[in-house]
């Protein structure tokens, strides 16, 4: 059974509550998981944050628009990823994150495609920043949960399989250089969230393809230098 599960949680320390910020007339969360219920391949979807209080209006929200929601551990990401994999019986585990709003639920299919034909434990599908997807083996994530012991792989779901290649089979589906863009289509930052609103605009607010969004971005430079500067995190963030 193939799972996608979207983290998400109300804390985020650069800007508190995005995953709830309006986006084409409904919260954004909502843009999110409604564009990957248009995925071939996903068997279950389910939004995955944390059992803490303040997360009870992303939970709420998120049930009320009929999606399933698991709520575990806050910190611990990648044992509220096991836990919520282990309830639902997954075999093969989509990992997205709550503030991307424009996943391509083709995307998705080709990433689920490139893991099984593979046959790989990890497989990522690289692009621009907000477009990315993670497929993992259930069985490689468990693994990965027993062995973690530092916050750089318990708080970043996939790190410890890609830095331990030696361990997992890793690879990652290639794209063409259509999509090979250095853009932000993540909500990190209140400029993240001013380029994300310009783009759905731009898009009429229905749900464009990542080709559509990349051709309007080409098109207006002017948006893209609305978060050019802002820099995204990495594992020595820590």
């Amino acid at each position: 059974m193939n799972l996608c599960i979207v983290q998400a949680r109300m804390a985020s320390t650069r800007l508190p509550g995005k995953v709830l910020m309006e986006l084409a007339g409904q919260p954004m969360i909502l843009q999110t998981l409604q564009r990957l219920q248009a995925s071939k391949y996903v068997d279950q979807l389910v939004l995955a944050t944390s059992h803490l209080p303040q997360d009870d209006p992303l939970a709420e929200a998120v049930k009320q628009a009929g999606f399933q929601v698991f709520r575990g551990d806050e910190t611990h990401v990648l044992r509220r990823y096991g836990d919520c994999s282990r309830h639902y019986g997954a075999k093969t585990v989509i990992r997205i994150t709550g503030d991307c709003p424009f996943v391509d639920p083709q995307l998705v299919d080709y990433g689920i495609l490139c893991h099984r034909m593979q046959e790989l434990d990890y497989a990522s599908v690289s692009s621009i920043r907000g477009l990315d997807v993670e497929v993992v083996a259930a069985t490689a994530l468990y693994e990965a949960e027993e062995k973690a012991d530092e916050p750089m792989y318990t708080e970043h779901v996939t790190s410890y399989l890609y830095t331990h290649p030696e361990q997992f089979r890793v690879g990652k589906a290639s794209l063409g250089t259509r999509y090979q863009r250095p853009y932000r289509l993540c909500v990190d930052e209140e400029a993240d969230y001013e380029v994300v609103t310009k783009v759905a605009e731009g898009m009429g607010n229905r749900h464009a393809s990542a080709g559509e969004i990349i051709l309007f971005l080409d098109q207006h430079p002017e948006i893209v230098a609305i978060n050019a500067q802002v820099r995204q995190k990495t594992l020595a963030d820590t």
